[in-house]
């Protein structure tokens, strides 16, 4: 009996001995595989699509939303005695604006939520809000949700900088399908910003309307394009350069001239007080409202230079194929105002007065590679031959952005002889209503001041 006894408690001891062993090769394994084997299925319950109104606290404005709910994976180090890292299942969120595009539309969010008090919370998660390849699309500025669940239904605030930005009333669940909110790709960005905007992305034609010299009100005809634009920003994962859709904006004028011809990017996502946001280049910025089917809107350099009123008369943007077309249709149009043949004549300073007949035209030149028309400007004397001191060919430059049209006109030195700087003419002049009149120079100084009338 003593021997049975015995080897039974040897044997239990063993048996046991052993299950601890076992236990503690696979038990923070198992531990945690449970633990996330609970938590998917607690996410689960609330993955989905819901749709609401969310209101900004500042303006009070009211705009609808949709919130993307799912589960993902993050992979955590490993607990002391493992080999490997762990992993841990946590909730996915994007936050997205239904009808306009929001600064946050392609922020992942990642957080948890607590079934028992159904309190969720969802914090910015940068690295897993970028494409499969690597890259940062826009709409991606960092919020946070602090929200709550009730009888299927999801409320709560959103914070900016720690600050309560907006709140959202009880969002309803729409559907258990989430792909639309998970996805993200330069490609999907780029064609949901397409049709986001396809109501007033397009070509449109109107005024421009500029005030100068403090008081003279200026108009002319005016085109604007906005359209989306892929645009270079960065690079991937893999060292390529990264193409991120954005709106975009080009405004051209009619003539030649400050700001004539400038690409303009957002730089606001979305404004709840208009459909547009603001945009900005290099040199000014612009603000736009869309009433009416116009567009209408404002240029900014140090102060206001200028507004507009637009009709959309094209919902295509199609650039032309020879991006030099633009240039030289705007400079062609520039020059026919001020082309003909202007007489008149010099009341000279010392001498006795002399006619004129100046001959305006355009000619064309090379500029970086490409023909581009010029402005040019002959001047003859008739009662001289045409020698050097009887005949000049000025080139001629043009100022549209004063109080008046100027131009100026100027000959270089032909060089040589015996005469310093001879073949020099410069003319600048104001044009009024077809006439020209201001000091000619050549090389011998100021001759005398010419009056010209176009005939």
């Amino acid at each position: 009996m003593n021997w049975l006894t015995a080897w039974a408690l040897i044997l239990i001891i063993v048996t046991n001995g052993c299950g601890i062993g076992l236990e503690d090769s696979a038990g923070p394994d198992a531990a945690r595989e449970l633990k996330n084997e609970k938590l998917r299925e607690e996410y689960n319950a609330i993955r989905g699509t819901y749709t609401g109104d969310m209101q900004l606290i500042q303006g009070k404005q009211n705009f609808p939303i949709r919130l993307y709910l799912w589960t993902g994976e993050i992979q955590e180090s490993p607990l002391p005695g493992d080999l490997k890292p762990g992993i841990r299942v946590v909730l996915r969120a994007r936050l997205m604006q239904a009808q306009f595009i929001g600064d946050s539309d392609n922020l992942i969010l990642t957080g948890q939520y607590d079934v028992v008090t159904g309190r969720l919370r969802l914090d910015p998660d940068m690295e897993i809000s970028r494409t499969p390849t690597g890259c940062r699309l826009g709409g991606q500025d960092p919020i946070t949700i602090s929200g709550f669940t009730t009888d299927g239904k999801i409320g709560g605030k959103v914070l900016r900088n720690g600050q309560e930005w907006a709140t959202f009333s009880l969002l309803q669940r729409i559907s258990t399908d989430v792909s639309l909110g998970s996805a993200l790709s330069e490609e999907q960005e780029y064609q949901r910003l397409q049709q986001t905007y396809a109501p007033v992305t397009g070509i449109y034609e109107g005024s421009l309307s500029r005030r100068v010299c403090g008081t003279i009100e200026r108009k002319e005809e005016f085109s604007l394009w906005l359209y989306i634009e892929r645009i270079q920003e960065g690079t991937g994962g893999n060292g390529a350069p990264c193409f991120v859709p954005r709106l975009a904006l080009r405004t051209l004028r009619h003539f030649e001239g400050e700001l004539s011809d400038i690409t303009y990017r957002s730089i606001s996502r979305f404004d709840p007080g208009s459909f547009l946001p603001q945009f900005t280049s290099a040199k000014s910025k612009l603000t736009l409202d869309f009433k009416n089917s116009h567009l209408l809107g404002e240029i900014f350099t140090s102060g206001r230079w200028g507004s507009f009123d637009v009709a959309r008369k094209n919902t295509q943007v199609r650039a032309p194929e020879d991006e030099t077309l633009l240039a030289r249709e705007r400079l062609e149009r520039t020059f026919s105002l001020f082309t003909g043949v202007y007489t008149g004549q010099v009341k000279a300073y010392s001498k006795k007065d002399w006619p004129v007949r100046l001959q305006v035209y355009v000619d064309e030149t090379t500029l970086n590679g490409s023909r581009v028309p010029t402005l040019l400007a002959l001047y003859k004397r008739p009662d001289f031959s045409d020698d050097t001191i009887g005949a000049r060919l000025m080139q001629v430059t043009v100022a549209m952005d004063g109080c008046r049209p100027m131009l100026y006109m100027k000959s270089e030195p032909t060089g040589g002889g015996t005469i310093p700087g001879v073949g020099l003419m410069r003319f600048a002049s104001e044009f009024v209503n077809g006439e020209l009149s201001g000091e000619l120079v050549d090389h011998r100084g100021p001759q005398g001041i010419m009056n010209l009338r176009r005939e």
